[in-house]
């Protein structure tokens, strides 16, 4: 067909088909990627604040778990206390009965003492001893032998006064000895006594500390929780904001596709009508 015989047939046709614009301007990707990103940067900003605002609670319970330590403490302190305080009734009571019975001893020591002309039995011994070879030596009158042999009676039964007494010293140093380590004991006692005591008041002192500073850490707990449903709230209109954000430009996308895929079928359509168009002009024409 010449070209005079092609304008003719498009001038008849209404001319070449012109490609449609499309009916919605293409998905701007870069911008909705910058958008997500945005979002996402003031997410991640606000659950660092968040982070921060709970970590600031957690004084609250590191201070609870001090004051029940301190509380602990002082519970054992009192119990520390208290069987101290009995031991010592306990060991004063045993001071008590001693001391009597240690001067009546010493009392009883001394009446035997008093009578006793020779303290050892090496003495006596000794002095019997010398009675007797005088008796075996030496001839006595009937009154001087029973004067000797007095004397030698008197020394034997002071053997026993002698047992008895030392027996009695032995129990008197014992009960001194004893006294000695109670005293010591009491002593010892008195010294917990005060330290439990000093222990107790700076342990009350630490408990009331931990109460003041407890219940400050609780008033701000509040204000920073308050802060933190705050920002939660916030986090969470910016996570369904980014949502939306997708969903819209996943929607957008499906129907600019969709629509694309509408127009170039329609441009199809009539890109083959005018072909047949075209096809009868040039049968005509022959």
């Amino acid at each position: 067909m010449s070209a005079r015989g092609r304008a003719k047939g498009e001038a008849q046709s209404g001319g070449p088909e012109q490609s449609s614009p499309p009916s919605l301007p293409a998905p701007d990707v870069k911008k909705f990627q910058q958008s997500v990103a945005d979002l996402s940067v003031q997410i991640k900003d606000k659950e660092n604040q968040r982070k921060r605002l709970t970590t600031g609670g957690q004084n609250v319970v590191q201070l609870n778990g001090e004051l029940t330590r301190v509380t602990s403490e002082l519970a054992e302190i009192g119990h520390l206390k208290s069987s101290t305080t009995a031991e010592v009734r306990g060991v004063e009571e045993q001071i008590k009965q001693l001391g009597p019975e240690n001067s009546s001893k010493k009392e009883e020591a001394n009446k035997v003492l008093v009578g006793l002309r020779y303290k050892t039995p090496e003495r006596i011994e000794e002095a019997l001893r010398k009675l007797r070879q005088q008796q075996m030596s030496r001839q006595f009158s009937e009154n001087e032998e029973k004067r000797l042999q007095s004397e030698i009676d008197t020394l034997e039964n002071s053997k026993d006064e002698l047992r008895e007494f030392l027996k009695t010293k032995a129990e008197i140093e014992e009960m001194i000895q004893k006294l000695g380590q109670l005293r010591e004991r009491r002593n010892s006692l008195y010294r917990r006594s005060r330290e439990l005591r000093t222990r107790e008041g700076e342990a009350k002192d630490r408990q009331s500390q931990l109460r003041r500073q407890l219940a400050e850490a609780r008033d701000k707990k509040k204000g920073l929780q308050k802060q933190q449903d705050t920002l939660t709230e916030e986090i969470d209109g910016l996570y369904k904001a980014r949502q939306r954000l997708r969903d819209d430009f996943k929607k957008y996308q499906s129907e600019y596709l969709t629509a694309n895929s509408r127009q170039e079928t329609e441009e199809r359509e009539r890109e083959s009508v005018r072909r047949g168009e075209e096809r009868k002009e040039r049968r005509k024409r022959q």
